[in-house]
């Protein structure tokens, strides 16, 4: 059974059931939003890089897209200014069932789970029991066919085909993974790496301060937007082959951060000169710092998977070593060989017969 691009089992489906039923069974989702909802729950500052995402979600087109990017260069008030366009545009129709079917498709589901809805109807509830009911139904029953073939075991054939399905659903998911790695280095080279070396941003040469903070807000969202993706695919980057997570490694723990850190020193060094900034150009930096606090974020989370492909690293080290190592034992041997050889060589008395001269020509 299948839930997005992951495998989950009855038991998991089944608990997803029971969670969905406890966080939304009961309420309305034809409750009219307002735009005071948006910022009761921040939903703002947790979108964030994924607004262009969601307006395309709620209808908006690309021209509009492009206009509030020139327009406005804040993901959040980017973000706001979707949300507000969308309530004018839909006026009543404008409901909560309909923000939390764009947030869940563009990967947000847990932002779409804390929106607040009001009370349902009885009928509406009754209605969701009864088909819960209906899908634990279903969970047993696939429950007990599990176990009868856990028991009577499956036939060859049945085996070669779950054999055959799981490598071509593991080359899907390599291929997925890869694809969307390459993409990451690209847009990391074009978007973070390239800007970074401009002799005025590298040195820190930019004419005012409002232009350092601007530019630097336009990196960190970006950053923030590569950090994100290479996160979503973590849990199948895991499950890839050895040559796959190595590059997710490299990509994820070595280049990732290099731009973090890099990214970092420039914020540190601009917050010593903002002393005497206008009040406009502090207010900017705090934007930008809490930009930078979502990317730590970020950081910490992919850390905690980092040990999964780490392992890929400390095989290939200690086969290098353990190679070397043989290598030099090899060499040593021959060289101790060699030695003892010109030893007996000049022991005995010398004469064509001896094959140790054959030795001594070889070594010459």
């Amino acid at each position: 059974m299948r839930r997005g691009n992951y495998v989950t089992s009855p038991l998991c489906f089944l608990s997803s059931i029971n969670r969905t039923s406890s966080n939304q069974l009961g309420w309305d989702r034809k409750y009219t939003l307002k735009e005071a909802d948006f910022h009761e729950k921040k939903l703002p500052d947790d979108i964030g890089v994924k607004w262009k995402e969601l307006a395309r979600e709620l209808g908006f087109n690309h021209a509009f897209i492009d206009i509030t990017k020139d327009k406005i260069h804040c993901a959040r008030e980017c973000c706001i200014e979707v949300l507000v366009c969308w309530l004018r545009r839909e006026g009543k129709d404008a409901t909560a069932e309909k923000l939390f079917e764009a947030l869940v498709n563009i990967g947000l589901k847990s932002v779409a789970e804390r929106f607040p809805f009001k009370p349902s109807d009885p009928n509406q509830v009754a209605k969701m029991s009864a088909r819960i009911k209906e899908l634990e139904d279903e969970v047993s029953t696939l429950k007990a066919r599990i176990r009868e073939l856990e028991n009577g075991g499956q036939k060859k054939g049945e085996s070669e085909g779950t054999d055959a399905s799981k490598r071509a659903e593991q080359e899907e998911r390599e291929s997925r993974v890869s694809e969307i790695l390459e993409k990451c280095k690209k847009d990391l080279e074009t978007y973070v790496i390239k800007p970074l070396v401009v002799p005025e941003v590298r040195h820190d040469n930019l004419p005012r301060t409002a232009v350092k903070v601007d530019v630097l807000k336009v990196l960190s969202e970006h950053l923030e937007e590569q950090y994100s993706t290479t996160l979503d695919i973590a849990p199948e980057a895991c499950q890839c082959g050895e040559d796959l997570r190595k590059c997710f490694h490299d990509f994820a723990y070595l280049a990732l951060q290099a731009e973090h850190n890099e990214m970092s020193l420039k914020i540190k060094n601009l917050k010593k000169t903002l002393k005497e900034a206008p009040k406009d150009d502090k207010e900017e930096f705090e934007n930008l710092k809490h930009l930078q606090k979502r990317r730590k974020d970020l950081v910490l989370k992919l850390e905690k998977w980092r040990r999964l492909f780490s392992l890929v690293h400390d095989d290939r080290s200690r086969t290098k070593s353990n190679s070397t190592e043989l290598k030099s034992k090899q060499q040593n041997n021959r060289t101790t060989k060699a030695v003892d050889a010109r030893k007996r060589l000049y022991t005995y008395p010398i004469d064509e017969t001896n094959p140790l001269l054959a030795i001594s020509d070889e070594e010459n």
